[in-house]
């Protein structure tokens, strides 16, 4: 749907890398599109969700919609987000405490953080008439904007949501990080390793609404001080 872009951008992908064809990657996402619904039929409960996603992805790949940087990232990736979260997380029988509210903080987060993608993709996007935030913008603007504007808006999503309490230090970190990084690290492969560690934080945000869910950590006792306590404990086991 967008091989062009695949082959400036991500020539590492399948059709770019001639491992497989446009017309093999469509008869295989038919092949596995059609469980997938008829799961969603077996369980109504997750219509909403496989609805949501079928039309993100049409929206993405089979019309110019996708290519601009509000529709992309901004609606579709939030609730691509929400709907790729919420299904596991209903298939896995009763809703814990926080979880929804957790879903709705890394939705919003990732519409926020993924325009990061603009400042790696620029080349492929020029060719392919994507209209990136970059693109909009100008590059300096652009960053300027996602550090001091999409960065702390998201780490108040998490906050919001009662997510950020969970780890304040390590994700106000990662956060500034990534903020230090775009700024200052202007070439593609710097800003390809920038996005990677914005991947690694949705990553340890799953992971530690996971961890609250096992009662591991919590609001009141974040994972720096679970932390701090599992090696004080140690210390005295080993005194």
């Amino acid at each position: 749907m967008s091989v062009e872009e695949d082959r400036i951008n991500k020539p590492d992908r399948p059709i770019p890398a001639e491992i497989t064809t446009p017309g093999g990657a469509k008869r295989r996402g038919m092949v596995l599109t059609a469980p997938w619904c008829g799961f969603a039929i077996y369980r109504p409960d997750l219509i909403i969700e496989t609805c949501i996603l079928i039309i993100a992805t049409i929206t993405l790949g089979m019309n110019n919609l996708g290519r601009h940087w509000f529709v992309k990232n901004t609606i579709c990736m939030s609730v691509m987000t929400w709907g790729f979260l919420s299904a596991p997380r209903k298939s896995m029988g009763a809703s814990l405490p926080n979880t929804s509210n957790h879903l709705l903080a890394i939705a919003v987060w990732v519409g926020l953080v993924a325009h990061s993608q603009g400042f790696r993709d620029v080349e492929g996007d020029k060719e392919t008439g994507s209209w990136t935030l970059p693109m909009a913008l100008g590059d300096g603007n652009a960053r300027l904007l996602f550090a001091f504007g999409c960065i702390p808006f998201g780490y108040m999503s998490l906050w919001y949501n009662d997510m950020a309490q969970l780890a304040p230090w390590l994700l106000a970190g990662l956060h500034v990080l990534v903020s230090y990084r775009f700024m200052t690290m202007r070439n593609k492969k710097a800003d390809h390793a920038s996005y990677m560690w914005i991947l690694k934080t949705f990553c340890i945000m799953c992971g530690l609404s996971s961890l609250e869910a096992a009662r591991l950590i919590s609001p009141e006792r974040p994972l720096e001080m679970a932390v701090s306590y599992l090696f004080s404990g140690w210390e005295e086991v080993r005194a």
